[in-house]
């Protein structure tokens, strides 16, 4: 007869038994934290560009999107908005993220419809003018969105572009270089696209919104991720994995164009967005390549418009700044109040440990304030903000 010595000491054998006789007499299973499990390809650490672009709401702004602070007003005057959802907004002193939070779960799908609208409208704009920003100013000129996107690419690279934001600005700006390079107005380099990474986890789940030519973004149920004009600069092969010489965007928070095959829309927001990514294997695997960049050393990461205001976002940063990570901000805001505003952030309330490791990355870093737009805009800036790359790269 076989004698077989267990690993486990007496306590934790106790514990394990407790566990199992507490999962037999609720009549329930003994669930571990769910972990989503990707699979980077071998070469992607090495071949990682460390010049990473991660934006938020004001870099969306640039280019004519409404801003967190000013949505309330165009939620509370669309037409899907409830008569409650509009009496929240009055109510709550605070943005329409706030005012999400707030709603009861049967409402939450006129809020979210009303917000699909707006980028909608807002797109449908962008789209008729083929120019990226139609309200602001004229940033049109395709050459320098060139140089801006060419700061962040390198051709034998795994390049990653972040966007917090559910609108296709990103995808619009690329789709104005691709035209422009068809007709031959200019020349830009062939490997610049759009890459969705891991889109496989999509396929069961997501249903896309293609576009008539006339502008207005109907429902589809055959295609996955698919403008019709889209396809000149995004790939939809699900290969899954990040793709060398392509921007790789990852929308941790969804997309307009994204619905799930059961009319959900993918797109999260409010203040528990951190739960809300587990709804969605697209968000799950978006997630977890975050977490295994953030895990990588030496990244300089460029955080355009973003208030600092999401936890799952705020750990992303924290961790890329413990291991040597360099921080450049660009922000309307001063310094001051960037600064003073930190410690009520997620994460970083009563958390001096996670607040310094920021400000120690950012003082190897650079801020910028302003007008941020001209730094996607005009060649003085954009030089500018490249030049303080470099000077991250080199110290």
């Amino acid at each position: 007869m076989k004698i077989y010595k267990c690993k486990h000491g007496r306590a934790e054998v106790y514990k394990i038994f407790l566990r199992w006789l507490k999962s037999k007499l609720c009549n329930t299973k003994i669930e571990q934290e769910p972990h989503f499990k990707i699979h980077l390809p071998e070469d992607f650490e090495s071949k990682l560009n460390k010049r990473i672009l991660l934006t938020g709401a004001g870099f969306s702004h640039c280019y004519g999107m409404p801003l967190t602070s000013t949505l309330n007003e165009e939620i509370f005057n669309n037409q899907h908005s409830s008569i409650q959802a509009k009496e929240k907004i009055l109510d709550i002193n605070g943005n329409y993220e706030d005012v999400y939070a707030s709603l009861p779960n049967d409402m939450k799908n006129d809020f979210e419809n009303a917000i699909m609208d707006i980028f909608e409208q807002y797109d449908s704009q962008m789209n008729f003018r083929h120019s990226p920003k139609p309200n602001i100013s004229d940033i049109a000129n395709d050459d320098i969105q060139e140089q801006f996107f060419n700061i962040f690419f390198q051709e034998d690279s795994y390049n990653i572009l972040i966007t917090l934001n559910q609108d296709l600005v990103h995808e619009r700006a690329f789709l104005t270089l691709a035209k422009k390079r068809q007709s031959k107005q200019f020349e830009i380099n062939e490997a610049i696209n759009l890459h969705y990474p891991y889109n496989n986890y999509c396929l069961s789940e997501v249903v896309t919104k293609t576009e008539n030519y006339n502008g207005y973004i109907q429902r589809q149920t055959q295609d996955l991720y698919k403008y019709n004009d889209f396809n000149q600069v995004i790939k939809f092969e699900p290969s899954a994995q990040p793709r060398i010489g392509s921007f790789n965007l990852i929308k941790a928070h969804g997309s307009t164009n994204w619905s799930h095959s059961e009319g959900q829309n993918i797109l999260i927001t409010g203040r528990d967005k951190k739960n809300d990514i587990q709804k969605f294997n697209a968000l799950l695997a978006s997630k977890e390549l975050l977490k295994q960049i953030s895990q990588m050393k030496d990244i300089v990461l460029v955080i355009f418009g973003y208030s600092f205001s999401d936890e799952h976002i705020n750990k992303i940063i924290c961790d890329i700044c413990k291991k040597n990570g360099k921080l450049i901000v660009i922000d309307t805001k001063n310094l001051n109040y960037f600064k003073n505003e930190l410690a009520n952030k997620p994460l970083l309330i009563n958390n001096e440990e996670n607040i310094s490791l920021i400000k120690d990355a950012l003082a190897r870093g650079k801020y910028f304030s302003g007008e941020t737009y001209k730094y996607v805009s005009e060649n003085n800036q954009i030089k500018e903000l490249e030049n303080a790359i470099q000077n991250c790269e080199n110290n």
